[in-house]
This record gives structure tokens, C-alpha cells and sequence, in this order.
């Protein structure tokens, strides 16, 4: 388990004996978050950049760097540098950017899978941190256009009382975006090599008025890389482990109360 605010991870023995803490100083991102995923010969550690350190106005997406380490913490190779949040800064507020792209990230056996969310593409590394694959699958336009911008910011003021929804307006429309949505959303690799890559559900989806109204989309890739369908999951359910033939995630109802579900999946 990784303590982003004391930069350290605690290891918990499968015997319920006492834990131990490593300290990942050496590693941690100076400002942002990290993962910690398994492999096969250690472990993951991937720094994701937040916010700070941007353009006075617009949008921008800082790096860090990702390793592989042992339950030591000692660094066993490197993957070199990867995007976080894509935010923004202007009209007196930061945050995430609206439209804005975040890592993906997902590790099968020794293979750490990337996606950026820039391009319509994945990134497989292998335990020794070079390049061992690209998967790419065909582009859509994805601008984001000033109507669809308007959209969101309606969605937004909707849920703020009327008096308040005045002055928000106002500093809503001078808030920055991402001027193209993401290439894809979350990854997910199941057991035997199979690759979900969840399309983006636009940001309504990242809100919990929003959450328990979405279908999410998926693009299945095979261990070989090459595409064997699309699946639905339902609507309101959240995706984030695949077994052999179930996954696991998250289903949000209209008011926002979570409980854990299991779908089978279906060839």
C-alpha cells in the first residue's frame, strides 16, 4: 500500500504477521500521486503528475518518472518519463482540464501497458523498460468544439442553486480546455493478456451527478494485439478488474451510493 503523503509503501505479509514500511523518497513524485501495480518480477511504481509548475493561462500536462522496483524499493530498471493530469490555469482557477486526458496504466505478467490518452495508442514495456510494443487503432475527430464546451458548462451550472448559477456562469465560460478529448479512457488487462480500452465517456461521467447515468464503451484487444470486439458494460458500472471470465467494478445508482458488482463476460 503506497502513502503518497509520506512517500512510502507498507508491505503486508500474507500471514497477517507484522507489516513493514519502505520509504519511496528516492522515487515519489515531488507533487502528485503515483501507482504501485504487480508484475511478475517486482513491482510498478508510476508517477503521475498533478497540478503546478503550468502556464499562467491555458492548459498543460507536466511528467514524471515510472520504475520498477522490488518490495525494497530498490529501483530495478526504468521506464522512463510519462504524462499525468492535463490541467489548466486561468480565470482565477486550476484544476483538471475540462476534456482533459490522464494516464492509463495496467500491467500483465511482466509488461507494463501505457496509454497516454493523446493518440489512439498503447505502449507495452517490458521488465527492463524498453519498448516491446505499440498497438494503435484508428483516430476519430475529437475537437472539442465551443457548443460542446457550452454543454458541459450547462451541465455544470445545473447542479448549483439558481442564485449561484449567475457569477459561476461567468467564470465558467473563460475556463480553458483541452482543445481534443482523449483517445481513450481506463485500460484493463485480464489474466490471459486481454486488453480493454474504455473510450472517454466525456467529463459529465466524472461527476457524481453524472457517474450512475453513463454506458461505458470498451475496444477488446486480444494478447496479439489485434482487435476482436466492442463491448457495452451497463449503465451506472465502473469497470476496473478483469478476472478469467468476470469483471469486477463499481456501480454508481442515480443518487451516487456504490456497490461492488461481478459481470460475467461473454464471448
Amino acid at each position: 500500500m503506497y502513502d503518497s503523503q509520506a512517500r512510502r509503501l507498507t508491505v503486508f505479509p500474507p500471514d497477517s504477521g507484522t507489516p513493514r514500511v519502505v520509504s519511496l523518497a528516492e522515487v515519489a513524485p515531488g507533487r502528485g500521486w503515483a501507482r504501485i501495480l504487480p508484475l511478475a518480477t517486482g513491482l510498478v511504481f508510476v508517477g503521475e503528475a498533478g497540478l503546478g509548475g503550468g502556464s499562467e493561462q491555458g492548459v498543460y500536462r507536466n511528467q514524471e518518472e515510472s520504475y520498477r522496483i522490488d518490495a525494497d524499493g530498490q529501483i530495478l530498471s526504468t521506464y522512463g518519463m510519462f504524462p499525468g493530469i492535463q490541467a489548466f490555469a486561468g480565470s482565477g482557477m486550476m484544476g483538471r482540464a475540462p476534456f482533459g486526458a490522464l494516464l492509463a496504466t495496467a500491467t500483465w505478467r511482466d509488461q507494463l501497458v501505457v496509454g497516454t490518452g493523446e493518440e489512439p495508442e498503447l505502449r507495452l514495456f517490458g521488465p527492463g523498460g524498453s519498448l516491446t510494443r505499440i498497438i494503435r487503432w484508428a483516430d476519430t475527430d475529437r475537437s472539442v468544439s465551443q457548443e460542446r464546451m457550452n454543454q458541459y458548462i450547462e451541465f455544470l451550472l445545473g447542479q448549483v442553486p439558481p442564485e449561484q448559477a449567475s457569477p459561476m456562469r461567468d467564470r465558467l465560460q473563460g475556463m480553458p480546455h483541452a482543445p481534443r478529448m482523449p483517445a481513450h479512457a481506463e485500460v484493463l488487462v485480464s489474466p490471459e493478456g486481454v486488453i480493454w480500452v474504455g473510450e472517454y465517456p466525456g467529463p459529465e461521467a466524472e461527476l457524481p451527478t453524472g457517474r450512475g447515468s453513463v454506458t461505458r464503451q470498451w475496444v477488446v484487444f486480444g494478447s496479439d494485439g489485434v482487435i476482436r470486439e466492442r463491448i457495452q458494460t451497463p449503465r451506472g458500472f465502473m469497470p476496473v478488474s478483469l478476472g478469467e471470465d468476470l469483471v469486477w467494478g463499481v456501480y454508481h445508482n442515480d443518487l451516487d451510493m456504490e456497490s461492488v458488482r461481478a459481470y460475467p463476460v461473454r464471448p
